[in-house]
């Protein structure tokens, strides 16, 4: 079985060898854009399982969806059925890393959501103990929380998805980019002065 950081997906395209699309969620501008809907029918799952020991899990969080008290968009990786499951979740504005054990859910952070701080977030195995993580650009992550796992963890899906549970008034839709894929290193050009200059032709 592929280990969980060999699913990577940019969204340029809809890829349904990699992922089940539900209702309402779709591929636009580069991106997975999930409607914020009542009964959670804006998922996307992936079709294969992976193993997530000595791996990751990440996802860049583009825009959660608009602020409700029962909103949420989420990152989960799961058992199915999901009796055990390891996720972050957006809840109206409270970013939350959560644990499920036999059907059973434990919040082992919570924190207000910073769209800025909280841009990219990553779930990661090592050693038995799992990893929450979160980062501004992808690269210097700071972790949040960790659990000795109690579960097995060597065939997961992996579902992204957003919707509400109780009475909201057109919530935004959520989008969430670069699944496994952090971006390419910005090299800036060093100062004039230490440049280096081919000598002139004589």
């Amino acid at each position: 079985m592929a280990v969980m950081s060999t699913l990577t997906d940019d969204f340029t395209t809809k890829n349904t060898a990699k992922w089940t699309f539900a209702s309402g969620a779709s591929v636009s501008g580069g991106q997975l854009v999930m409607q914020c809907l009542s009964g959670f029918s804006s998922e996307a799952n992936s079709v294969d399982y992976y193993d997530f020991t000595g791996s990751y899990a990440l996802v860049e969080v583009v825009s959660p969806q608009g602020a409700g008290v029962s909103t949420q968009t989420y990152f989960f990786c799961r058992q199915i059925p999901d009796v055990n499951s390891v996720r972050w979740l957006i809840a109206n504005t409270t970013l939350l890393a959560q644990r499920r054990v036999a059907s059973t859910n434990t919040e082992v952070f919570a924190t207000p959501f910073d769209a800025t701080n909280h841009r990219w977030l990553r779930i990661r195995e090592d050693a038995g103990t799992v990893y929450w993580d979160t980062s501004a650009d992808g690269f210097t992550w700071t972790n949040r929380a960790t659990w000795v796992s109690t579960f097995t963890l060597t065939a997961l899906k992996v579902v992204l998805g957003s919707g509400y549970w109780g009475t909201e008034t057109s919530p935004a839709s959520a989008v969430v980019d670069n699944f496994n894929l952090i971006p390419a290193p910005v090299v800036e050009d060093p100062p004039v002065h230490l440049r280096r200059v081919a000598p002139a032709r004589r």
